[in-house]
């Protein structure tokens, strides 16, 4: 199956993941940004699969730092802190921060993961970053294909989806 997943990555990964300073990752472990989106675009392709969402279906995926996590959950959700994903759901319309949706093709929305959010994330759990940003972009996803994970039995079912498909130890 094909789908149609767009990234844009700003700032350059190594200089978000080397400004955070919190972080135990060594911004030397972080792989090229084609590495990456490859990784990232395999755990959606294979949970899009599984999830049984239509081929042809496409994603934006904006890699990012705090500063702008920060400022879209403040100006979208009116909460005043970063944090490490946001999913911004198609309404059907050119509403997509990362790129429009292609017209003939549905258009699930758009991913915003802060990479150093992620690189926390990851040196909290002891696993890899890469792990990290693939968990981050399942989660997303989630939230995209309607899952909230507002409650504790949304968050429970949420977290046994993420297990079911991989991403999740």
């Amino acid at each position: 199956m094909r789908y149609d997943i767009g990234f844009v990555i700003d700032p350059p990964l190594h200089r978000t993941v080397a400004a955070d300073t919190e972080s135990s990752q060594d911004p030397s472990d972080v792989n090229s940004s084609e590495s990456i989106t490859e990784s990232i675009t395999e755990a959606l392709t294979e949970a899009m699969v599984r999830l049984d969402i239509a081929s042809s279906t496409g994603i934006g995926v904006l890699l990012s730092d705090d500063e702008t996590l920060h400022r879209l959950n403040r100006d979208h959700r009116g909460v005043d802190r970063t944090t490490d994903v946001l999913s911004f759901r198609s309404a059907g319309e050119s509403d997509g921060f990362v790129r429009p949706p292609d017209e003939t093709d549905p258009y699930l929305g758009d991913l915003a993961i802060s990479v150093p959010q992620a690189a926390l994330g990851a040196a909290q759990a002891g696993h890899a970053l890469i792990d990290e940003l693939r968990l981050l972009a399942v989660h997303g996803l989630l939230h995209l294909i309607g899952h909230d994970d507002a409650t504790e039995e949304g968050a429970n079912e949420m977290e046994r989806i993420e297990r079911e498909l991989g991403v999740r130890s």
